[in-house]
């Protein structure tokens, strides 16, 4: 960046402005040196030319002069403007909460911002020019990644939402989610990668666990359908043999029983047909619940 910006100050001048600047500063040069030695062996200077060749050439000297002061204050300004840019980008890349990296063609880190250290527990010094992208990835799934990884570099595809585990410098497992696309040279070839890395391993883990309650929810529901189809069935039964067999005795033997048994089997009758409607409304209610709620 700092290369560019010099550039651009330099594209100002066109070759021949900056060679005619340099040939009339040289020539004054000359003139001065001519000066210096006619005073030196003759005293003064003998010739007229010479005196507006010293004149002239003081006059481009001084105009080199403020020529160059000028450039100097251009490079000043362009230094500065650097210096900014490069803090700028070193606050954001230490206040982003990712991790912002660049790699080559081969995935060996050219550039690693300060974040690694939270996220994986590396020094930006032990990444850069030493650790391949890979390197990181958990044993048992590297070369499946590596490989799909490798794959977009060769199709020079932009990531988003790629997903991996890596391996933290304690051995703990950190899931990561790159997002990045390819750094094209100005030839066209495929210089690298430069892209970002969020954690997201708290994200996982509550997924998971969301996942698992999921599933232990339709365990639950499971066996309460189980439960319900026992009531339906193990519990109603008996409901249906006490009113049938009350309705028979009262039907049939009636005249047997005085005034007080007969209200006894009304009453066991009445209270059995609200135990069957009381088996209904759970059951119904059951349902409505599962439709309000379902598990997803």
């Amino acid at each position: 960046m700092k290369r560019d910006l010099i550039s651009k100050c330099f594209r100002k001048w066109s070759f021949w402005q900056i060679y005619g600047v340099m040939m009339l500063g040289a020539m004054g040069a000359v003139l001065c040196a001519v000066s210096l030695l006619s005073i030196f062996f003759h005293g003064r200077i003998t010739h007229d030319y010479i005196i507006s060749g010293s004149i002239a050439g003081s006059v481009v000297g001084s105009m080199i002069v403020v020529i160059l002061l000028h450039f100097a204050k251009m490079l000043q300004t362009v230094e500065q403007a650097y210096k900014k840019s490069e803090e700028r980008f070193k606050q954001i890349a230490a206040n982003a909460g990712e991790w912002i990296w660049e790699v080559d063609i081969s995935g060996l880190y050219t550039y690693s911002s300060p974040m690694v250290k939270e996220m994986l527990g590396y020094e930006q010094e032990e990444i850069v020019g030493k650790k391949y992208f890979y390197d990181f990835f958990i044993p048992e799934a590297r070369e499946a990644f590596k490989k799909a990884v490798f794959t977009a570099f060769e199709e020079r595809e932009f990531m988003s939402g790629f997903v991996k585990s890596n391996t933290h410098k304690n051995g703990n497992t950190v899931i990561l989610e790159t997002r990045g696309g390819p750094i094209i040279n100005e030839d066209g070839s495929l210089g690298g990668y430069r892209g970002v890395d969020t954690d997201i391993t708290k994200r996982k883990e509550s997924e998971d666990a969301l996942k698992e309650y999921v599933t232990q929810t339709a365990a639950v529901n499971k066996e309460l359908d189980d439960f319900t189809y026992i009531i339906s069935h193990d519990l109603k039964e008996p409901l249906r043999s006490i009113n049938a067999f009350s309705k028979f005795i009262l039907e049939d033997y009636s005249d047997r029983l005085d005034e007080e048994g007969q209200r006894y089997l009304t009453r066991i009758q009445a209270n059995s047909y609200r135990m069957q409607e009381l088996i209904e409304d759970l059951l119904e209610l059951s349902r409505i619940d599962r439709q309000k709620n379902p598990v997803e």
